[in-house]
């Protein structure tokens, strides 16, 4: 049996063999984020939204991150990150969606297309913030799980959009008021880690790697995001903590950005060159969560996080090995002083919001630090 329409089997009820790819006049419509934000907001709340400033331009995402959840200064990789995880994995009830719809809302899928997989992540149950500190509490559930349930929120949204369609009847079952979309401990809140990579060069600039993500991925093809960012899961660590969020970061790092082979048996990523310098020379380099938020979209949870480098020695010594990986379509180098071109790339409609917010998040910190200046950011 096909995998993805077993595990649809499992988590609808329907047997497998009503479980069909259906005759569509056209391909399935991806999301415009852009157009997504509106209605988002209606339902859960604007006041709940973050929002920033770009000169006179304001811009409002569809992303829950609360005053005291942004503009944090968690410094990494120093016992700050205080995690624990349960170890009992969790299996999601039957959801009540109808036939036709999860065959339309997961048809690229039981088509045997859309980049999809499947492993143990980190599903969350509980966290807390503060400007110097984390702690957060996680459980274990599977990607695929994930990604057939809360995650098809997205095709629903595409679909309602595309067809103008205003029946949401997964997100009425899974999220239909802010009490659900905030209660982590009755779904798989799958979420991940994005950082905001910078690296000084010798003439004091940063340069700051964005990508725009590919067609073979599971989520968000096409739109721009940071990079490395990855689903939080568990992994081999060796000396580190598996379910802090800086261990997924230097993982994704060594994956997304230099080239390096996924896997989840070796921590081959410690033994990079690149990454043993960033954790044995903390004096050169800030590495810090700036925020956490939370996804309206389909409710997955991001810890925001800066790498910023600031001996030049790493971007002249590593940077020839920077590579851009199968999840991206093209990677684009940005350079911190680039006003134009930050006014251009922060107020563009086709972003993952969550990386959005980490852009904005750890261009704040940079500007704190004193790192870079410039850019006209604004905040509430």
């Amino acid at each position: 049996m096909n995998p993805i329409v077993g595990a649809l089997s499992r988590l609808y009820g329907y047997p497998p063999e009503e479980i069909v790819r259906p005759k569509l006049p056209s391909p399935p419509p991806t999301l415009d984020m852009e157009a997504s934000t509106a209605p988002l907001l209606a339902r859960y709340g604007i006041d709940q939204a973050y929002s920033f400033g770009y000169e006179q331009r304001r811009r409002t995402v569809p992303v829950i991150c609360s005053p005291h959840a942004q503009d944090l200064r968690v410094p990494l990789l120093t016992g700050a990150e205080e995690v624990a995880v349960e170890p009992l994995p969790y299996s999601p009830p039957p959801v009540p969606l109808p036939l036709n719809r999860l065959c339309r809302y997961a048809t690229k899928f039981i088509g045997g297309r859309g980049g999809i997989w499947d492993d143990e992540v980190y599903r969350l149950l509980e966290i807390e913030t503060g400007r110097m500190h984390l702690r957060a509490h996680f459980g274990l559930g599977r990607f695929l799980d994930y990604r057939l349930t809360t995650g098809l929120l997205r095709e629903e949204m595409a679909w309602a959009l595309a067809t103008g369609d205003p029946q949401l009847p997964l997100r009425e079952a899974l999220l239909p008021t802010l009490a659900e979309l905030t209660g982590f401990a009755g779904r798989i809140t799958a979420g991940g880690v994005q950082t905001l990579c910078a690296f000084a060069d010798a003439e004091g600039f940063y340069w700051i790697p964005l990508q725009k993500r590919g067609n073979s991925i599971a989520e968000g093809a096409g739109n721009w995001a940071v990079v490395p960012m990855g689903f939080h899961q568990p992994a081999a660590s060796g000396d580190l903590d598996p379910a802090a969020p800086s261990t997924t970061a230097l993982r994704e790092l060594y994956e997304e950005l230099f080239g390096g082979t996924e896997t989840a048996r070796e921590p081959e990523f410690l033994s990079y060159p690149a990454v043993d310098w960033i954790r044995k020379h903390s004096h050169s380099l800030d590495f810090e969560v700036t925020a956490f938020n939370l996804s309206m979209l389909h409710g997955n949870y991001d810890f925001s996080l800066l790498l910023a480098i600031h001996d030049p020695w790493f971007w002249e010594s590593f940077s020839p090995e920077l590579r851009q990986s199968w999840e991206s379509e093209s990677h684009l180098m940005m350079r911190s002083d680039d006003r134009d071109a930050w006014r251009e790339l922060l107020l563009a409609p086709n972003w993952e919001t969550q990386a959005l917010v980490t852009c904005v998040e750890g261009l704040r910190r940079l500007t704190q630090l004193g790192r870079i200046d410039g850019l006209p950011l604004k905040f509430d």
